[in-house]
């Protein structure tokens, strides 16, 4: 069997509706993941199923992403090891950035990456045990800030890619910050 693919049809593509890079500085909301490809795919998750309960969906994919409408939130959780989710990004000049994520969990040793053009950038960053899962559904909710040591990017369009090292955490946001030169 042949699989013939035309052009112009089924292009990995920013989940934007401007169909822009997310640029940094800036933040992405870690449930906007690029859509990606049969052959060019945007996320690797361990379950072949969203995890969240039906009526808290956000979009079609086996990514596990809920929906807290009284918060107006989408995050993305049931985070297992090795699963992973990919962006393209804008950076908008050379320098030196702060990685801040907005994060969730009730256990303590978790942690992810974020790597650039397939470059771990990071090292593990920590998700502190904010003492639940992110949010309650009734508009309560536990976030708190996982920081990453300021890392150098270089200006230009790139692949990032957010890695679980471990598992069982929520992961709303990452926004970069600009540092300096």
């Amino acid at each position: 069997m042949w699989i013939v693919l035309l052009p112009g049809c089924a292009q990995r593509r920013t989940f934007r509706a401007d169909g822009k890079p997310w640029p940094i500085p800036g933040r992405i909301e870690a449930e906007n993941f690029d859509d990606g490809t049969l052959f060019d795919s945007a996320y690797h998750d361990t379950t072949w199923l969203n995890e969240a309960p039906q009526d808290q969906r956000y979009r079609d994919s086996s990514v596990d992403i809920g929906v807290d409408a009284k918060l107006g939130l989408v995050d993305v959780g049931w985070i297992e090891p090795t699963e992973w989710l990919e962006y393209t990004v804008d950076v908008q000049r050379t320098g030196r950035y702060r990685l801040i994520a907005r994060v969730a969990t009730p256990e303590n040793g978790r942690n992810f990456r974020v790597a650039f053009a397939g470059t771990d950038r990071t090292g593990p960053i920590a998700v502190p045990n904010t003492g639940c899962w992110g949010s309650d559904l009734k508009g309560g909710h536990c976030f708190g800030e996982a920081v990453a040591h300021p890392i150098r990017l270089e200006k230009g369009t790139v692949r990032m890619r957010l890695l679980a090292g471990t598992g069982h955490y929520t992961i709303d946001w990452i926004r970069f910050d600009w540092e300096g030169e």
